[in-house]
């Protein structure tokens, strides 16, 4: 595994126990479209969606 995927998961992680995008962005410092970039970029990468997401409600699916 490289250290970027490691990272990766360390952030998709950190990401579900904060429960959202918004609350994800204040536990990090940044700005909530650099986590739904982030997001997608490993979603991209995988090629599956992990999390179901829109402007009131995230939850994992079953790839997540």
């Amino acid at each position: 595994m490289s250290l970027e995927e490691i990272s990766d998961l360390r952030f998709f992680v950190d990401l579900v126990d904060a429960g959202g995008i918004t609350s994800a962005a204040l536990r990090f410092g940044v700005t909530p479209p650099s986590v739904s970039r982030r997001l997608s970029k490993i979603e991209k990468r995988l090629g599956i969606k992990l999390i179901e997401r829109n402007t009131r409600h995230f939850h994992l699916n079953d790839h997540g």
